[in-house]
Parts: C-alpha cells; structure tokens; sequence
C-alpha cells in the first residue's frame, strides 16, 4: 500500500514538471518570435530614417527573410502636428499568419534636409577634399 502511495505522489509530481517544462518551452518559443519580429520592425525603421526622401503618408508593406522564416512588415505613416515629423506605426507577423501580430513599434521620421547632410555627401567624390 506505502509503494502505490509513493507511486502516485512520485507521477503527479513528474506530471507537474513535465507541464513546467511545456509551458517553458512555448514561452522561449513566443519570445524568440518576437525578439526576431521586433528586429524586422527595428530594420524597417531604420531604413525610412536614412532614406534620401521622406515617406509619403499612407500604407507601405513587404516582407522580408530573417532566422529563416518570412515576416510581413506593414508601416501605416501619418502626418502629425509638427511638420517636419512623420510617424510610422510598423506591425510584424508571420508571412503564413498575416493577421497575427507578433510585434508592434511607432517611430518618428525626420524631415531630411539637405544642411543635415554632410559636405562630403553633397560634394563629388573629388570636390571639397583639400591636396
């Protein structure tokens, strides 16, 4: 009778760590997605901050490979009270799950000017170096 009772507790005690272990898992799992969607949405950001022009407001979207998978990226971008600033609200998801968002993130875009750039970048490859 003692070693039945040792048995029970000793198989619901394993069924307690193989769940601990299970939701483990899928939470590493949810948050490498997201780390992953996040550096898409991070990537996208960065490259309306260095583009030459500024973005025309509306929608833009794309998608793009990273860890081996493909992610959809959509930028809504809106005018906002300062002239001279765009937003940009890009949400990330799985290319086969599209209307699952995995992550979010709102920027700001500058106006770009050309006294913000550099005399190098405005001069030839040649012109304004000194001999």
């Amino acid at each position: 009778m003692e070693v039945l009772i040792a048995l029970a507790i000793l198989g619901i005690g394993m069924l307690a760590v193989i769940s601990t272990t299970g939701t483990s898992t899928r939470t590493a799992l949810d948050l490498k997605q997201r780390t992953f969607a996040h550096w898409v949405a991070m990537n996208e950001a960065a490259l309306l901050r260095a583009s030459p022009t500024w973005p025309d407001t509306g929608r833009q979207n794309g998608t793009e490979d990273l860890a081996g998978q493909t992610w959809r990226w959509t930028a809504d971008i809106s005018k906002t009270v300062d002239p001279d600033l765009r937003r940009a609200d890009i949400t990330v998801a799985l290319d086969d799950a599209p209307d699952d968002e995995v992550a979010s993130l709102i920027v700001f875009i500058g106006k770009p000017s050309a006294a913000g750039l550099g005399a190098k970048q405005l001069a030839g490859p040649n012109e304004g170096e000194r001999r």
